[in-house]
């Protein structure tokens, strides 16, 4: 035992150089819960790689839903390029290093082996919609006249029926956003109005088919006009939706089946109203992990290379859609840093050191 670091795993704390760092409930909660969305995701990465196996040698007789087997064969018929894939998803939290900072009682995931592969991977999924978040919120306090705009959040689905491929749904989708940043650009109508934005496809499968929709987030400098109606959800619930004239007159135009919309305007007056608002729009990967096995890899499939996540105009500068999985960290503090292995479903305690910014390192393996 080292005479001047102690670790003791069952009371939680570590003593060095004659005080002691607690592990509070505030640490503990948070690698427990890092931990347990890390053991939830591969669980279901694996069900996914093992339904890709499955299908491996049978995709050639024919199965009994329809995907494209062509870009299937290209992604997953080499053994090779499967290999790798799988590891990348398998391997994806196989280890974490998390960094306690004790005397502001915060704990920061510094680093992991992500696998990035945010569309199969709902723990990648969450940490880079926490990371586009962060990065928005940063572009907003550095720009004053941004904030200070007019945001509204935009719901636009498309008609779809049961029978429908998903391609066809998206297809539709997407002509309705080019029109809008066509629209956009030559300051033209409705959405002449806006500076720019940012937006997310999101993809549902219900028994009525693909439910393929946009999420929005704009700007603008001037007040736009909105209607309140009063409707009634599936549950024979009543509640509030927004919609506007000039955005239906829009949507009847472009002719994509649907003048269905919803609109609101945002309440950017905090950081919690900014982050609880941005949600929606970030999210859209996260459904995916709801989805049956061989309609996520439809999706896959489907959106394999395609951008989900767009920004426009004032907004496409912020460089919203590229950000880096990197670790958080907190500078010119003292930390404790913890790394964790995954053993089966589980975690172990593998490595522990204790660092000050002007103190000289003192670390044990464990």
């Amino acid at each position: 035992m080292a005479s001047d670091g102690i670790v003791t795993f069952d009371t939680h704390k570590i003593l060095r150089k004659g005080f002691f760092v607690l592990y509070t409930q505030n640490f503990i909660e948070k690698v427990s819960n890092t931990q347990d969305t890390y053991i939830k995701s591969y669980v279901k990465k694996y069900n996914f790689i093992e339904f890709l196996k499955f299908l491996r040698p049978s995709v050639s007789y024919g199965l009994p839903f329809i995907f494209d087997t062509k870009k299937f064969n290209k992604l997953f018929g080499n053994d090779k390029t499967f290999s790798k894939f799988q590891d990348r998803l398998l391997n994806c939290g196989s280890y974490l290093t998390f960094r306690y900072y004790y005397r502001k009682d915060e704990t920061k995931l510094h680093n992991a082996n992500f696998c990035k592969a945010d569309r199969l991977c709902p723990a990648c999924a969450v940490r880079r919609a926490y990371k586009q978040q962060l990065k928005f919120m940063k572009s907003l306090k550095s720009n004053p006249e941004l904030l200070n705009k007019r945001w509204y959040y935009i719901v636009i689905p498309v008609k779809h029926t049961k029978t429908e491929s998903l391609e066809l749904v998206y297809n539709r989708l997407n002509r309705v956003r080019k029109s809008i940043t066509h629209s956009m650009r030559n300051n033209r109508g409705f959405w002449g109005q806006f500076d720019g934005g940012m937006g997310s496809i999101e993809v549902t499968k219900t028994r009525n088919g693909w439910n393929v929709h946009m999420n929005l987030i704009v700007c603008s400098e001037v007040d736009i006009p909105v209607q309140e109606i009063i409707t009634k959800d599936k549950k024979g619930n009543y509640k509030k939706n927004y919609i506007s004239d000039a955005l239906k007159s829009f949507l009847m135009k472009v002719g994509e089946g649907s003048y269905i919309h919803n609109i609101s305007k945002l309440d950017f007056s905090s950081v919690e109203l900014i982050r609880d608002n941005l949600v929606e729009v970030l999210k859209y990967s996260l459904k995916f992990s709801s989805l049956r096995k061989q309609d996520l890899l439809i999706v896959y499939l489907e959106f394999y290379r395609k951008q989900l996540f767009f920004t426009f105009g004032v907004m496409r500068g912020l460089n919203l859609e590229d950000v880096e999985l990197e670790g958080d960290e907190i500078v010119d503090d003292e930390f404790v840093e913890v790394i964790y292995r995954r053993v089966g479903l589980a975690y172990e305690k593998e490595f522990e050191k204790i660092k000050g910014v002007k103190d000289e390192l003192q670390s044990f393996g464990l």
